[in-house]
């Protein structure tokens, strides 16, 4: 018995005993099995392994005759067994979905369970919580209703005592007393207000109100902050409340966070753009993405907390925290469940994948498809980084440092006119107007060594001249320019036949990996290589010291030799000048 492949599905063989091979033929007995996942093959051809050997025994008992005694006539007994496979396979398949079927209504009946006890809970709370409420507001108004009467006699047992000339120790305890009632009166109608039950506007309208708060925070072209509040909160609490229903914020339970992790987790990664899933809510378009013969890739559990579980939990909990109300997921840890996919690690690309790039990038026209890839691969430097870089930002490293500064170096230490840097630590300008760059965190910025083969290709005197942004285009054409940077990025990749882990999408990113690869195969230090490329160090001791690359590590990084084999003669050929 054996399994091999046929396109995207398995099928079954089975050899033909050699006793039986003049009734049956010497052909193998083959079945195409409906499934393309090795481990269900493998238990469908156990399976069938079985009932085909039953039926060569029955074939032997029966000297070579059908179970009616004759010779089969024009039925073909290959076709006998194999009818009787497909029957076995159907009744397996049954009794498989049925199986499923029961194990989905047992899960169903436990999460309705779990959802009736919670909401019990609940209620009861509730209702506790508005009966003590109803207790201390009777407590309150009969206290109401004597404290005049209070006040009027220690009115008078003042004045009497000051009458009968009393002490200052006993008109001073009448005084407290009277301070006493005050108080208590203040402290009853504090108590009432907060356990009276508390009515949260819904979970669509507080989320305008976070929303609304939030977005002044944030300056213009702020990149990924202003994207996450545009987009990303907006489009988690919208899914949620088609999955959960809109409710007010502290009346969701942590069941229903629960059960639409559950459900992200199957569901399609680009359902928005895929006509058969856009229009679907999330759990139907997790189960219409199951039934396909090829399901397609689904969420990453790092897209599921990033995308939705942070923005969703961090709005729910702060509309609730505006009303002082305990929110009912501030006990849930944001994590995606353990049936979503890993996230799919980046490997380098291979010296003939770069060779590949690199020729096909230099023959592009466009400013950033020719040069992204090869500034990806020197500076180790994230797309959004290189795109929002500015003809400023290219400078000299006797221009960055004063004389005075670099005057303390030592001789051997100190740059000469050749070195090259970005300076990326500061804002962009746009029309004289200082904007906060767009960077991942406080380590992004930073300054980045040009190596010196940029210069050799005419890429620094090119950029030195742009005013503005260099990649100019991408700010004209894109209201996300990283973004469009990377979608180009993508098809780049995919003309130049370069795939990783199976996968033309993101392969960018790859690049850092080979610039850090390559810098640590020179001999450079991980903390320069870290502070070079915008990695935040693990290392306590190497947080200590400069932050930002000295004079030394930058002359160091300009002239790292290049990896051995690494072509760029498409480049050399078409050289900038201007």
């Amino acid at each position: 018995m054996y399994l091999t492949r046929s396109g995207s599905r398995w099928m079954f063989q089975q050899r033909v005993p050699l006793d039986l091979v003049a009734v049956l033929g010497s052909n193998p007995i083959r079945l195409l099995l409906d499934t393309a996942k090795a481990v269900e093959a493998r238990r469908q051809a156990t399976l069938l392994a079985a009932v085909t050997n039953r039926e060569f025994g029955r074939w032997r008992r029966s000297g070579g005759k059908m179970a009616d005694g004759s010779g089969g006539g024009d039925d073909d007994p290959r076709d006998a067994i194999i009818k009787v496979l497909e029957a076995t396979l159907a009744e397996a398949q049954g009794l498989i979905v049925a199986k499923n079927r029961l194990l989905e209504l047992s899960e169903e009946r436990r999460g309705r369970d779990i959802h009736d006890a919670e909401v019990r809970v609940m209620t009861e709370w509730s209702a506790a919580s508005q009966a003590d409420s109803q207790m201390l507001q009777a407590a309150l108004g009969k206290f109401k209703a004597i404290q005049p009467d209070l006040t009027d006699a220690l009115k008078e047992l003042r004045t009497l005592k000051k009458e009968a000339g009393a002490s200052d120790a006993v008109l001073e305890k009448i005084n407290n007393l009277s301070a006493q009632l005050a108080s208590m009166q203040g402290g009853i109608e504090t108590v009432v207000e907060r356990s009276a039950p508390k009515i949260l506007p819904l979970l669509s309208t507080g989320m305008k109100d976070y929303i609304d708060i939030k977005a002044p925070e944030l300056k213009p072209r702020e990149g990924k902050d202003s994207k996450y509040v545009k987009y990303t909160i907006p489009n988690a609490v919208d899914t949620f409340i088609k999955f959960a229903g809109d409710k007010p914020a502290n009346q969701y339970l942590p069941s229903d966070l629960e059960k639409f992790t559950q459900a992200l987790a199957r569901l399609p990664s680009n359902w928005s753009k895929l006509k058969m899933f856009k229009d679907l809510a999330v759990k139907e378009a997790g189960d219409r993405n199951a039934r396909l013969r090829q399901p397609n890739p689904t969420l990453s559990a790092a897209s599921i907390v990033r995308g939705y579980i942070t923005p969703l939990t961090g709005t729910v909990d702060w509309i609730c925290r505006q009303h002082d109300v305990r929110s009912p997921f501030v006990d849930v840890k944001a994590k995606a469940p353990k049936t979503a996919k890993a996230e799919q690690d980046r490997d380098p690309l291979s010296l003939p994948q770069l060779n590949a790039l690199m020729a096909e990038a230099s023959h592009r026209s466009n400013p950033a498809e020719r040069w992204l890839p090869l500034l990806g691969f020197l500076t180790g430097a994230r797309v959004a980084d290189l795109v929002n870089l500015q003809g400023r930002n290219v400078q000299r490293v006797t221009e960055h440092w004063t004389p005075a500064e670099l005057a303390m170096l030592d001789e051997e230490d100190r740059p000469t006119e050749d070195g090259w840097l970005f300076d990326v630590t500061g804002d962009v300008i746009i029309d004289g107007r200082h904007i906060r760059r767009d960077a991942k965190n406080n380590v992004s910025r930073r300054l980045i060594a040009v190596h010196s083969i940029l210069d050799e290709l005419g890429f620094v005197a090119w950029a030195r001249q742009r005013k503005g942004f260099i990649f100019d285009e991408l700010h004209r054409q894109a209201q996300d320019p990283a973004a469009a940077a990377s979608k180009r990025m993508s098809r780049l990749f995919k003309s130049a036949g370069v795939k990783v882990n199976g996968s033309g999408q993101d392969v960018f990113h790859c690049l850092r990996h080979n610039a850090k690869d390559w810098l640590r195969d020179g001999g450079i230090l991980e903390r320069t290589i870290n502070r070079h490329v915008g990695h935040a160090s693990k290392q306590v001791g190497d947080r200590y010291g400069s932050k930002p690359l000295r004079p030394k590590e930058i002359c160091i990084l300009s002239v790292v030799p290049l990896p051995k084999g690494l072509d760029l003669s498409g480049y050399r050929r078409q050289r900038v000048v201007k």
